[in-house]
């Protein structure tokens, strides 16, 4: 979608490590026509309307917690390059059901960024997003033990440091995410951070660990009943070995 091509290359991680984008770029289109502008000066611009598409949930509200939209979706997205600075920037909107049987209506989209290389290896970058899933949204698990949320307008805010740098013959990777449910006040605003270091073995093979810390996740208590909820953190560690075809 054009929010995803004026904001994905702007993550200085490199949106390898990091799962933080796909919570708004998850959205699978049909009958989708799309155009995008020849580069002039820098600038590139894409428009988009998509016909009757579906809407797949978005990963922070879980898998199932409502019906796909159904309605005609729209959006733009701009990327503008100049020299070692970019910006870039996106709007989506995702239609509902026409027949008045979604739990949800206009689901918007949309968000800003930019990114500085400041060196050959060297590059930060700076994102915003906010998504609000429209008015009559029911079922919302994972952000309210009650299965609902009185506030029939759902918006979060999601703001994304990233940066790397080269470290001996590798990479080093940053990724700073803070995500902020305005609409939901039993929801704490979870942080994460991610740290990774890339060292190539040869021209197309490279191993990889990444180390990942993320704070106030809801949990249901164990043995407790349904509407038991409670704050924790969780760690992760990946090591991988990566080769290109």
């Amino acid at each position: 979608v054009p929010l995803f091509s004026g904001l994905a290359n702007l993550d200085a991680s490199g949106y390898r490590y990091y799962d933080h984008l796909s919570q708004f770029f998850n959205n699978r289109l049909d009958n989708a026509l799309l155009y995008q502008t020849p580069a002039f000066r820098g600038l590139t611009i894409q428009v988009m309307y998509a016909f009757s598409g579906a809407l797949a949930a978005p990963a922070n509200t879980g898998a199932t917690a409502y019906p796909q939209g159904k309605g005609d979706s729209r959006g733009a997205g701009a990327r503008w390059d100049r020299g070692d600075f970019s910006l870039g920037g996106g709007y989506m909107e995702y239609g509902a059901d026409k027949s008045g049987n979604a739990l949800f209506s206009n689901r918007v989209e949309w968000g800003a960024g930019a990114t500085y290389r400041f060196s050959r290896t060297g590059q930060i970058g700076l994102i915003y997003l906010m998504s609000n899933l429209g008015s009559g949204v029911t079922n919302i698990a994972d952000d309210n033990p009650s299965g609902s949320i009185s506030d029939p307008k759902v918006t979060t805010d999601f703001i994304i440091l990233s940066g790397r740098i080269g470290l001996g013959s590798g990479m080093l990777y940053v990724n700073y995410a803070y995500k902020n449910p305005r609409s939901d006040t039993d929801l704490k605003s979870p942080n994460l951070l991610g740290i990774t270091y890339d060292y190539p073995l040869t021209r197309r093979t490279d191993v990889y660990l990444a180390l990942g810390n993320e704070t106030h996740i809801k949990y249901a208590v164990p043995g407790a009943s349904t509407s038991s909820y409670a704050y924790g953190s969780a760690q992760r560690v990946a090591f991988g070995l990566r080769h290109l075809f």
